[in-house]
This record gives C-alpha cells, structure tokens and sequence, in this order.
C-alpha cells in the first residue's frame, strides 16, 4: 500500500522544493509552482506537457474567468434556448428509464453539469478557460490542473471531425472516446505529478488508486438523477484514466498512441481494462432486430446505442438499494438499441430498449433484477431483454404483444438540435486533488 499513502501524503511543499531544485525523472522539463495566469507559467506548463506526451510545446491561450458569473451566464442561456418538443420527448424518454429527470428546467440541468467544473479546453478556438472559484491559481493545484487542459490542448488538432467520423456515431462509442481522451490526459497528469514530487513511477500502488477512483465516480453518477449527460465526467476520467494508465506501464506511449488509433469501441472494453479488452469483441449490437415495428401513431424521434455504464446504471436504479462499485462484475451486455417514440397521444413518450446478452441465462438474470412498475415491462426473447416503457400505461401491457422488428441503423440517430451539441462538446474536467485522485 506505499503508494496509496504516498498519493494522499504529498504537499505543497514537495512541488515547492522542486522548483529550487533539479527533481530526478526523464529529460522533460519539471513542473513547477507558480500563477497560472502568468504567460511564463502557461508557457512551462506547455512545454512539460509537450515533452510527456510528444506534440507542439506551443502554449495555448489561456483564459481566467469568474465561475460563478461563467455558470449563471451559461444557465440564462440554456433557459433562453429552451427544449425544441423533439428535445423534451428524447429527455422524457430517457426519465421511463430513470436515466434523466423529469425537470422542464435547462436551466438547472446545465448547473449541474457546470458545478463541478473548473477548467475545459474548447476545440473550436484551442483555447483553455479555467473557472476562478476563489481557490488558488498559484498553487500545485492549480498548475496540475492546467497541464490537464494542455494535454488537451495537444489532442485538439488529431481529433478532428473526421476522427470522430471514423470512431464514433452512438453514445457508447463516444463514451469509449471520451475516456481515451480524458484517460490520457489524466495519465500524463498523474506523470507530469510524480515528476514533481520527485517519485517513480512504480513507488505507486496504481490498483489502489483507480480502485478508489472508479468508487467515486460510480457514486457520483448514483447520485444524479441525469445519468444520460453526467456518463462522460463521471465515467471517462476515472475508468478512462485506468485503461491508459495499464497501457502505458506495458507499453510506454507507443502504447496510448496504439490506444488511439484503433480505440476502444464501447464502455464495457474500458471497464474491462487494457489487458483484458485488447482483441475481445465486446459488442455485439442487436442491429438486425434493434428496430420495433410499431402502429403508425407512434413517431420515432430517437435511436440511441447507449451501452454498459448506462446498462448497469439502470438495472441498479431499478433493483433496489444502491450498491458499491465493489460488488460489478460484467454481466455479458454486449450492446443494445433504445427507440423514443412520441405516441401513441400526441403527449405521450414510449421507449422500447433492445439489450443483448451473451447468453440467455445472463438475459434472463438481468429481468430478475428488475423491480416491477406500472409503466415499465421486460421480457426475455432468447439472449436480448426488451424493456418497453411509456407515459401511457396501457401501452406497455399492450404494445409487447405480438411486437415485430425489423432492423436498426447503425448510428445514433437524433433531433437536430442534439446532434449540433454533440458536435461542440467541450473537453472540461474537474479540479484535481490527491483526495480524489
């Protein structure tokens, strides 16, 4: 356990001395204390993560904004925009599964999502914003969190659209994506912080430390009701952070580089980790039956290939007390196809949720969890489960009966306005301290 009490021992003072002095470690330069709204500082900080992960030393431009005006300004704005009626049933659709709320309100779901951030790196200007909430901008800290957003900075130009064109297309490829991305910068993080605590990289009890990570990650997301919007923080760095971190202990960077070019497809090879998930199919989407023949007064507003982290968060949303992330064990998901309808009223939302297993008997274990509700309805069909869940209660009694299918597209398919958001994702992250990580 040396290095889970190293991890949670280190102080200020460490990172102090090693700017008075030359810390052991490789050829790159070492980061240091300093205020991170200075250009030198900014400058530095870029070259340390230029040197780690290899790319241009160029520093970004770096902005420091008020948090709290930045939050209030981004809520006003959601509240202004509002729901287009194809956004509210996509979200309503999502709440049948207890995987978003309920809530009207943009306003406060934006909040949420802002609340715990305090920096992002915006691939449309390659600029870095850090969200001054008082805390120190001078400190470790601090300049730890802006390597994070430089190792970003470095990813921005060779994850372009067309990269994302190659790998991504459904929400469980572009989970998988998301935690390529913050996995590597949270390893070249975690390097660029031994090197300046003067400590090797094999003095820390790296099972340990993603172990707690994962924990509280898995609690995070247990503890909102807007599991659809908080999957990619609250999975990608922790679980993202693990993958890398194994590769990069096997392999060096020309394994995270190997990582990148053909990556991860879903969620259930980044739970699995590095070792185990390289050459494993793990997917296998119910494509050919992933599609509900249904009557003609329902209207498909939204195809989603949602994957396992979201799997696991509503089989235990749905299965009575909460459990640790101790007690997961892969169940045999290998993919799915959720359909939102709107019908078979013009107000009323249906979701139909094609999930596939393995095996018939892994199909079946995932119903027996289930607790029974009005408005929701499973069943086993061989190795898939079919959730059928509605606003209107007597189609989930009716609509499973004699239910045909015919076959899905490949790709998420969405309401315009949520396919141009998930265009201009910003990459943010929360501020990290030995506590938490």
């Amino acid at each position: 356990m040396r290095g889970a009490h190293l991890w949670q021992q280190v102080t200020a003072l460490a990172l102090a001395l090693c700017a008075a002095t030359a810390c052991a470690g490789d050829d790159c330069p070492t980061l240091r204390e300093c205020d991170i709204r200075e250009r030198s500082c900014q400058s530095r900080t870029a070259r340390v993560a230029a040197c780690l992960r290899g790319g241009d030393p160029a520093a970004p431009a770096v902005d420091v904004v008020d948090k709290d005006a930045f939050v209030e300004e981004q809520v006003q704005s959601a509240r202004e925009a509002g729901e287009s009626p194809e956004e509210r049933d996509v979200r309503r659709g999502l709440a049948l599964l207890a995987l978003m709320p309920w809530t009207d309100d943009t306003g406060e779901l934006t909040r949420e999502h802002w609340t715990n951030v305090a920096a992002f790196y915006a691939p449309d200007t390659g600029g870095i914003t850090i969200l001054d909430d008082g805390s120190a901008l001078d400190d470790p800290g601090a300049v730890i969190l802006l390597l994070h957003e430089m190792i970003h900075a470095l990813q921005g130009p060779e994850l372009d659209a067309a990269y994302y064109e190659q790998h991504a297309g459904t929400f469980d490829k572009e989970l998988a994506l998301s935690a390529l991305i913050e996995g590597e910068a949270t390893l070249y993080m975690d390097l660029g912080k031994l090197q300046g605590y003067d400590v090797d990289v094999e003095d820390v009890d790296w099972g340990s430390v993603f172990e707690t990570f994962k924990r509280g990650a898995w609690k995070r997301e247990r503890s909102t009701d807007a599991n659809f919007t908080s999957a990619s923080s609250n999975f990608s760095y922790a679980f993202g952070g693990a993958y890398l971190n194994q590769a990069y202990r096997e392999g060096g960077k020309g394994a995270v580089r190997a990582a990148f070019a053909l990556p991860a497809s879903s969620s259930r090879e980044i739970m699995a980790g590095y070792a185990v998930a390289r050459g494993v199919p793990f997917r296998a989407e119910p494509n050919e039956v992933g599609l509900p023949v249904v009557p003609e007064n329902f209207e498909r507003i939204a195809t989603f290939h949602l994957g396992t982290w979201l799997a696991e968060v509503f089989i235990d949303a749905w299965s009575g007390p909460d459990r640790a992330f101790d007690d997961y064990v892969d169940s045999g998901f290998s993919g799915d196809v959720l359909n939102i309808f709107r019908g078979p009223a013009s107000d009323d939302v249906t979701s139909v949720w094609r999930l596939r297993f393995e095996q018939p008997t892994q199909a079946e274990a995932f119903v027996s969890r289930l607790l029974a509700r009005q408005w929701l309805k499973a069943f086993v069909e061989d190795r898939d489960v079919i959730v059928v869940a509605s606003t209107d209660d007597r189609v989930t009694e009716t609509l499973i009966e004699g239910l045909t299918w015919s076959r899905a597209p490949e790709r998420d398919e969405l309401p315009p306005a949520m396919t141009a958001a998930r265009g201009a994702v910003r990459i943010a992250c929360a501020r990290p301290t030995p506590e938490t990580h």
